[in-house]
């Protein structure tokens, strides 16, 4: 967690520095439900999207977002960082519910069958649809992004990390331990698929049985995001650029990108985003890849395209083939990016500069006609940015690793 954060602020700084300016950053994957997409951006906002990049509504959180958007049935749910949850109507984007956990920082809001949990601070709290409290387990340390399995209940993973150890917790519905683990190591990582939980620590990836029984550990490198995990298939990308399949405690294809990697293994296709742009890969073999014009913050979400959050305030959409479809560009950045008109349309703009499709201020969506004249828009972050920012990530990243080795 703490590396993700440097590595996050790292990139913020040497970008800024590229483009002169602050502005909105998308480091948390959007969230897809019904073909609609809902982002949440380090500027406060929320942006709900049509699955044609059309914006639907937007929403001040009046302060610092901390989680991606979940969905929950007709909600949009997050944390902030003054510790509420809040959740909205994913129709209008209307305030249903606004609650007060604690003074800690969320740090993550999942929503299960069952409820809406979110970590904040050293608790794991579970929510009813209704924003009300069903209960509050306290672990003994950070508490990580729970993960829900069916009507098991939630894992949930809380490391003390001066002390660099950490634990697994199992719980049921209703808040009692079914089991908990120790992990010599700081817990990074969380994923469960079908009861079993696999989770990264120190360059391992560690699968755990719904019993709390070890089954394997495979060692690695350090872990950029949680492993991705469809019919017992394991994928992890690594700080150097690795995308590692791993298959019953056995790395069966490696493939090597250029640049720290977070993939999403979706079908038999691996999706995954580099600081620079997105890979498709099939088999360790390599399909496609696509290169945006700014800085990729976070990992992909897979819908009916590949959706990617960057600097700037902009959101890709990435066909499955390796097109781009269209790109989202939110009105709240700086002024010198000339997104919009006052009271105008908003263009939306392809990664040359050029407009594609015009929105008007009722919503209606317009192709741009041949011979009509576009402006040219400056992407702030260009190659230079992008390798200043590579070598500052990385040396952010040995400070971490020697600081957690002392």
């Amino acid at each position: 967690m703490g590396l993700v954060v440097v590595s996050v602020a790292c990139l913020v700084l040497v970008s800024g520095l590229a483009s002169g300016h602050s502005v909105g950053l998308i480091y948390n994957p959007p969230a897809v439900a019904d073909g609609e997409l809902y982002v949440t951006s380090t500027d406060g906002h929320v942006y709900a999207l049509d699955d044609d990049g059309a914006p639907r509504w937007t929403v001040n959180a009046s302060g610092e977002i901390t989680t991606p958007a979940t969905v929950a049935d007709d909600a949009v749910v997050f944390g902030t960082a003054d510790g509420r949850v809040l959740a909205l109507t994913r129709e209008l984007g209307h305030v249903s519910w606004n609650r007060q956990l604690a003074g800690s920082r969320v740090n993550s809001v999942t929503a299960g069958e069952n409820g809406i949990y979110a970590g904040a601070g050293s608790q794991l709290v579970a929510l009813d649809r209704n924003g009300s409290v069903d209960w509050r387990y306290a672990a003994d340390g950070f508490v990580g992004t729970p993960v829900v399995s069916g009507d098991r209940g939630p894992y949930v993973a809380a490391s003390r990390i001066r002390a660099r150890n950490g634990t697994l917790h199992a719980l049921s519905a209703n808040g009692s331990v079914r089991w908990t683990r120790d992990v010599n190591a700081t817990i990074e990582q969380l994923s469960v698929d079908n009861g079993v939980v696999y989770h990264t620590a120190d360059g391992r990836v560690t699968a755990t049985a719904a019993n709390g029984t070890r089954l394997w550990t495979v060692a690695l490198e350090q872990v950029m995001a949680p492993p991705s995990v469809r019919n017992g298939t394991v994928v992890v990308g690594t700080i150097s650029g690795t995308i590692a399949a791993i298959e019953a405690g056995e790395v069966v294809w490696r493939y090597q990108t250029d640049l720290p990697v977070a993939p999403r293994l979706v079908g038999d296709t691996v999706y995954a985003t580099t600081p620079r742009g997105l890979h498709a890969v099939k088999g360790g073999s390599e399909q496609w890849t696509r290169t945006v014009g700014t800085t990729v913050l976070a990992p992909p979400t897979v819908g009916e395209n590949v959706y990617l959050g960057t600097q700037v305030n902009r959101t890709y959409a990435v066909t499955h083939d390796g097109a781009f479809a269209w790109i989202n560009q939110y009105s709240t950045t700086t002024a010198d990016v000339p997104w919009t008109d006052d009271d105008g349309p908003t263009e939306f703009y392809n990664p040359a500069g050029t407009a594609t499709r015009v929105v008007g201020p009722d919503g209606s969506v317009r192709p741009v006609t041949p011979d009509e004249p576009t402006r040219s828009v400056p992407m702030p972050v260009g190659g230079l940015g992008l390798a200043l920012a590579a070598v500052v990530l990385l040396l952010a990243v040995a400070l971490v690793v020697r600081f957690r080795r002392r």
